[in-house]
């Protein structure tokens, strides 16, 4: 039985389930992200090779438990593969993983080099398919932190988007949520007129803002039909803004000072999302 799920608008789970005789584990996990490949960041140990217009990058960090492969295209938007054992048994060998991965490798180039993979027309209510990068200015992120200047970084998933000052970090992320998990605890307030949680973190400090938007039931997108008996959610999602501001561990700054600078970035991201 093969499973497949969004686990937020740029990546995908896909379970392949086994019978307990074809080997040590009885399910094998793929995961798929869409994101801004930096090459720098995908390790040091590395293979690179072209498979028509794309590149592919394999990796063999020491340690790393799954089976890792990117591809991507000249700009750096692509896919990051990821393969493991999902069972409590013993795991199947790296080779194993290695071969189910390149099965999926062939799927994505094919995709991306010959055109040839479904995309999703999301409704006007909907923050998919839309860049996060375009929720704030830098000039609204200069004078909420009182910095001199900023910096873009969209490198990463392509449903998130993060900025730079010298003491503050500020990511913008846009996702889904199963509509069984549990929601964000915090305060309550409204915000640009949406009801938003914002919950403060003395550990870094930081101090997030959430905002939940419109329903999928079921999600629009491919997604397998399980049984009842398994989970009657599988398909519901919720939509989920997050603005997240982070400030140095060595500073002066308190979550307090996070918490002020979300809301005010907040009334300026909030209104750019869609109404629903």
């Amino acid at each position: 039985m093969i499973r497949i799920e969004p686990s937020g608008f740029s990546t995908c789970d896909v379970e392949l389930e086994r019978s307990k005789a074809s080997g040590a584990g009885n399910a094998v996990s793929v995961h798929l992200e869409a994101g801004r490949m930096v090459q720098g960041e995908l390790g040091r140990l590395t293979t690179t090779f072209q498979r028509g217009s794309l590149q592919v990058v394999t990796t063999a960090d020491a340690g790393q438990p799954k089976c890792l492969q990117y591809v991507f295209r000249a700009d750096g938007v692509g896919v990051r593969l990821s393969v493991d054992t999902f069972s409590m048994q013993q795991s199947d060998s790296l080779e194993t993983l290695c071969k189910i991965r390149d099965a999926a490798t062939n799927a994505v180039v094919d995709a991306l080099d010959n055109n040839r993979g479904d995309r999703i027309s999301y409704p006007k209510d909907s923050i998919g398919g839309v860049d996060p990068c375009t929720r704030l200015e830098n000039a609204e992120i200069t004078a909420a932190t009182k910095a001199a200047s900023v910096t873009k970084s969209p490198a990463g998933p392509v449903s998130e988007c993060r900025w730079d000052t010298g003491d503050y970090r500020i990511t913008v992320s846009s996702g889904l949520m199963s509509a069984s998990d549990s929601r964000a605890t915090g305060t309550d307030e409204t915000i640009a007129g949406r009801n938003t949680v914002i919950e403060p973190s003395s550990k870094k400090p930081t101090c997030r803002a959430t905002f939940y938007g419109r329903s999928w039931d079921p999600w629009l997108g491919s997604h397998s039909n399980y049984t009842a008996a398994y989970n009657d959610d599988v398909s519901k999602f919720v939509e989920v803004t997050r603005l997240y501001v982070q400030l140095p561990h060595t500073g002066t700054g308190t979550a307090t000072d996070a918490c002020r600078t979300v809301r005010t970035l907040a009334a300026a991201a909030w209104p750019r999302l869609p109404h629903n």
